[in-house]
């Protein structure tokens, strides 16, 4: 939907798509003024583009329903933006605001790819934090949380999802959920999940869901008061990933070119003497080194493979 005049003033009332199905808005070269609180309806959701946003004042976005997503980058010197309604807003893009990010009475703040509020502090309240569509490091001035829940993706050990000068803990339990969990090469497995300098109240979170696994992931969270820091542990789950390389000996079983899944042994696993069989998302490499083999060189695909690499 493309809209001629520009910029596009928002100065207060309500916005809906009607649709019946999600819409992307395409305002003029000038983006978007945002000069009042306004409400989104959300009968279908709506997508305000990567339009830059310039918000002229504190303001309140409630958003009743769906999902209203921005794009652009919000910017505002010393202003801010309260999130009100049972729905999500969903910021996808660096915004360079420096006034405080407020997430109250229920519904979800929720940043994806490059979205970013990093000069913003932010407090969620009695609401949800997702930032699972994030894959690096979200930095916050402070983040203040109570009675809410957040939804992250474990990055990779060496890396924190959140950190933040200030972390100001409330409320009885703060839940984290997890969405997605990386490969993992052993057991017991440490995600960092939350890094502060400051803490201020009692580190009080606890573990929700974990992704569907077979078997199950089996962990905890661990509040570390001393370093300000909150982290998954796994102590169970699926078969840690190995790292395999070809071989191709197994003169048995499918023969010394299959690569199969957990029939041929024609692998070596770094450290591990001997010779062993393939399991889905095992890291796997072929390095020429196989000169023992009856057909080197020589690798057949026996059926549907998921290599993790």
């Amino acid at each position: 939907m493309a809209l001629l005049r520009h910029p596009f003033a928002i100065n207060g009332g309500t916005i809906d798509n009607t649709s019946g199905s999600p819409l992307v808005l395409v305002p003029g070269a000038g983006g978007y003024s945002l000069g009042g609180n306004f409400t989104f309806i959300g009968s279908s959701s709506l997508d305000f583009g990567t339009a830059v946003v310039t918000n002229t004042a504190n303001h309140t976005v409630t958003v009743s329903a769906n999902t209203l997503a921005i794009g652009g980058s919000i910017a505002g010197s010393g202003f801010g933006l309260t999130k009100l309604g049972v729905g999500t807003l969903l910021l996808y893009g660096a915004n360079t605001y420096s006034g405080n990010t407020i997430v109250v009475n229920a519904g979800t703040l929720a940043l994806t790819n490059g979205g970013s509020i990093a000069s913003s502090p932010l407090t969620v309240s009695n609401s949800t934090l997702d930032v699972s569509g994030l894959s690096a490091v979200m930095t916050l001035p402070s983040f203040g949380i109570s009675n809410s829940t957040m939804v992250v993706q474990s990055l990779p050990s060496t890396t924190t999802n959140i950190m933040t000068t200030t972390l100001n803990v409330g409320g009885k339990t703060n839940i984290i959920n997890i969405a997605f969990v990386p490969l993992i090469t052993s057991y017991n497995a440490v995600f960092h999940l939350i890094q502060a300098t400051t803490v201020i109240g009692t580190l009080n979170f606890g573990l929700g869901t974990l992704p569907v696994a077979s078997p199950p992931y089996v962990g905890y969270i661990t509040n570390h008061a001393a370093s300000g820091t909150v982290d998954l542990v796994l102590t169970g789950g699926p078969a840690p990933v190995r790292a395999l390389v070809w071989a191709g000996t197994d003169t048995g079983d499918n023969g010394p070119t299959a690569w199969d899944v957990q029939t041929s042994v024609n692998w070596t696993n770094a450290g591990t003497a001997g010779y062993t069989t393939f399991d889905e998302e095992d890291e796997v490499q072929f390095d020429d080194t196989s000169a023992g083999s009856p057909s080197p060189g020589l690798v057949n695909l026996e059926g549907s493979l998921t290599p993790a690499a």
